[in-house]
């Protein structure tokens, strides 16, 4: 599912809607988007991946939106939704705990529902083009038994 929102910011009324495809890093915006590698978080690209801390997932209520948001992309259902993990990738050269702010990153986000007894996964890329207010999602879900 891919989803497209763009939030009304300054300037003309055309360049509110105009998403400028030259700001967005090519490389990081085209391609599949697939679960993390059993390798990510150890292999030679490491520096790309940061593994949120549960304090950093309470404090920053919009994982709990999007995470909300990859599950309504399947279900109508309005159950409470528990997060497991997120890991966040971004090819920008930040510490790493600043890379859940970047503009243009994928979030990796292991949750359940208020059951807890299947894990759910989610793979959200976040894409900007440096114009204040615009943003695109693209979500990929994957529900049920994950072992």
């Amino acid at each position: 599912m891919n989803c497209w929102k763009c939030f009304q910011n300054q300037g003309s009324e055309e360049d509110k809607w105009r998403w400028d495809d030259y700001k967005v890093t090519e490389d990081f915006h085209n391609g599949e988007i697939e679960w993390l590698s059993h390798d990510s978080l150890t292999g030679y690209k490491q520096k790309q991946y940061y593994q949120v801390q549960e304090s950093e997932i309470r404090e920053n209520d919009w994982l709990n939106l999007y995470t909300e948001f990859a599950f309504h992309s399947k279900f109508n259902s309005s159950a409470p939704l528990k997060i497991k993990k997120v890991v966040v990738q971004t090819r920008e050269d930040v510490e790493s705990s600043k890379k859940l702010k970047s503009g243009n990153a994928v979030f990796y986000i292991s949750f359940a529902g208020s059951d807890e007894t299947q894990e759910h996964r989610a793979v959200i890329r976040r894409v900007t083009d440096g114009i204040q207010g615009h943003v695109a999602l693209e979500v990929k879900v994957n529900f049920g038994d994950l072992s």
